[in-house]
């Protein structure tokens, strides 16, 4: 009897402990299983914005068909029965939508398509098309912006309200709900983008990337407002390309115990140019000149002491607050991208060998110089003949800006002087 119970109670033990080793090479299948169940959620989750993105990009392409087949045609056709306000204006009420359509219909969409079952690889679309979608989108944003007060013309509204009849269209295909599509469009994009971004696993970067391009074309349309309000800055002399501008509050040197004053900042390659916005009506303003400060003769010091969205300017080595211009953002991270990006510009300048001849590049395209233009061009030969005189005896970066920006002024005036003759 107790061998039998003996027997038995062995034979237990090892049947148990096969049973766990299946147990164990059985919870390995499975965790697999779940690891491949799990993925395939998440790419289930980034396949449905996907096919979202897709169908909303054919869904835009015929809203600018329609524009273009029955809006456009019908105002090129028209004559006598046009109103008067909108005559020859074809450039401000459709700007570049022929364009739009082409870029989307013809290219971005067959992109789109091609990542259909790969939607993390999608950002390359947009990273691949920045700078046509940025002259595209910019273009189209500004000149909606600057041309919707013809939209809102009663004779405006008439006219293509009867184009609408005409064709049987539905309300919500009139001219105003087409025209505005391209701007509602880059937005979208930005959505769609994040909830991409908020599944992906292996080409995060890239998608971010897209991302920000999407971001960065509306905020582009606004900077390009702001400084077509802007016309003195261009008595300045060459100073570089436009960058960005802000609002911001501005102490100026030997005024911290006064309130701040109200500024339009305008970041360019060389300078910041500070101005004051007047406005001329509800929806007219214009910005005068005040002051600037040449990045090759500043230090940014990125902490003010007391608020996180302030930093300062300080012009030269000295350290007093006697030349010293603080800046407060309207945020912490406007602050921060401002400081970024004037470190880099300063920093170009400093390690960008051929910035005369980018400068020259990018200067060719200006026919009118300024006075103070005029004034270093008359020195422009001495200096090329001199340049050892010029060459700053210590390393510092102070001193290597001011050398840049000295052989981009002179670069910049021997071209103009070579294509006068």
């Amino acid at each position: 009897m107790f061998s039998t119970e003996l027997y038995r109670s062995t034979a237990l033990i090892f049947l148990q402990k096969d049973e766990f080793s299946l147990d164990r090479q059985s919870d390995s299948n499975l965790e697999a299983k779940l690891e491949n169940a799990k993925l395939n959620e998440i790419n289930e989750k980034m396949r449905e914005p996907m096919r979202e993105l897709i169908k909303s990009e054919r869904d835009y392409i015929e809203d600018l068909h329609k524009c273009l087949q029955y809006y456009l045609k019908d105002y090129r056709a028209a004559t006598s029965s046009m109103p008067v306000a909108i005559r020859g204006k074809e450039a401000e009420l459709f700007s570049n939508i022929e364009k739009l359509y082409s870029f989307h219909n013809g290219k971005f969409l067959l992109e789109l398509v091609k990542h259909e079952n790969d939607p993390e690889d999608v950002g390359y679309c947009f990273i691949f098309s920045v700078d046509i979608l940025n002259e595209l989108y910019t273009e189209y944003c500004v000149n909606k912006e600057r041309n919707n007060y013809l939209l809102a013309l009663p004779e405006t509204m008439q006219f293509f309200s009867e184009i609408r009849q005409r064709h049987g269209l539905e309300h919500n295909q009139d001219f105003p709900s087409l025209v505005i599509k391209p701007v509602q469009r880059i937005t979208r994009y930005r959505l769609m983008l994040e909830q991409l971004l908020k599944n992906c696993k292996n080409n995060y970067d890239e998608l971010k990337e897209a991302y920000d391009v999407v971001v960065s074309v509306p905020r582009r349309a606004n900077d390009l407002m702001h400084l077509g309000n802007f016309e003195e800055y261009k008595k300045l002399g060459y100073i570089g390309d436009f960058v960005m501008q802000e609002a911001f509050q501005v102490w100026d040197p030997k005024a911290y115990f006064k309130k701040g004053r109200d500024r339009q900042v305008f970041l360019f390659e060389l300078a910041i140019v500070f101005s004051k916005k007047i406005e001329l009506s509800t929806r007219a303003i214009r910005y005068v000149y005040k002051n600037h400060l040449m990045l090759a003769e500043i230090n940014v010091c990125e902490h003010v002491e007391g608020d996180s969205t302030k930093f300062a300017l300080r012009q030269g080595s000295m350290t007093s607050s006697e030349y010293r211009t603080d800046l407060k953002a309207a945020s912490e991270q406007c602050k921060v991208h401002w400081v970024k990006k004037i470190r880099e510009l300063m920093q170009g300048l400093m390690t960008n060998l051929d910035l005369p001849h980018l400068a020259a590049n990018r200067l060719s395209r200006r026919t009118n110089s300024s006075t103070a233009s005029d004034r270093l061009s008359k020195d422009s030969d001495t200096l090329l003949a001199n340049t050892d005189e010029y060459i700053p005896s210590q390393n510092s970066s102070s001193s290597q800006l001011e050398l840049a920006v000295l052989f981009c002024h002179v670069f910049h005036h021997r071209k103009i002087q070579c294509t006068k003759m």
